[in-house]
């Protein structure tokens, strides 16, 4: 085990986004043992206590670090997600609905026409931009709820303008009419103009 291992985790309590109804210390060190494992078979290094932040984070899938940011202290978890403007509530459904659409890309699924079971939520200043169920604030769980997750992850983390062009042209290449762009869960064309920035 890390020495210190136990600061950056949650050590007790309900953890609200892992399978176990409360968390102790033996579950920790158990999720942990699983990780180093993983890492350490995934890693050519035997050793991954040795290696830095960036090298492990070179060895761990999509998966294993939102698992990761799950077991970690409430304290950690609140830090993380002011670096993206958000909650951890909100960053976790944003997570899980990324690695929902990386998942449906890797296995080519149909990920236009996507319907969200579990929806994450919605990034409060795109809202206006997505298309809401008749009579209530409730907005849409098409693909236009995920393309305004990865916009406002892309904003707060300053990604180039070109870079988030390259998915609105995508988007456009596979759109014929204004109707098209209303049926990925855009209220509008220009609804879809404002989340990329007009």
């Amino acid at each position: 085990m890390l020495p210190g291992h136990f600061s950056w985790c949650q050590t007790d309590g309900p953890n609200k986004y892992l399978k176990y109804d409360a968390v102790d210390r033996k579950i920790i060190e158990q999720e942990q043992k699983q990780l180093i494992n993983t890492i350490t078979h995934l890693s050519k290094n035997d050793k991954p206590e040795n290696q830095s932040l960036l090298e492990l984070s070179q060895h761990i899938s999509l998966g294993e670090l939102i698992h990761i940011y799950k077991l970690m202290s409430k304290r950690n978890r609140k830090e993380i997600a002011s670096i993206y403007d958000c909650s951890a509530n909100e960053l976790i459904s944003w997570m899980d609905c990324i690695a929902l659409y990386r998942n449906c890309c890797c296995h080519n699924g149909n990920l236009i026409d996507i319907k969200i079971e579990t929806r994450p939520v919605t990034p409060q200043s795109y809202s206006k931009y997505l298309f809401r169920m008749k009579n209530t604030e409730t907005t849409t769980n098409r693909f236009a709820l995920g393309c305004v997750v990865i916009l406002h992850l892309a904003k707060t983390i300053n990604v180039e303008k070109e870079e988030t062009d390259a998915l609105k042209q995508a988007i456009l290449a596979l759109s014929s009419d204004k109707t098209t762009l209303e049926s990925y869960g855009f209220v509008s064309r220009e609804g879809f103009e404002g989340a990329f920035g007009g």
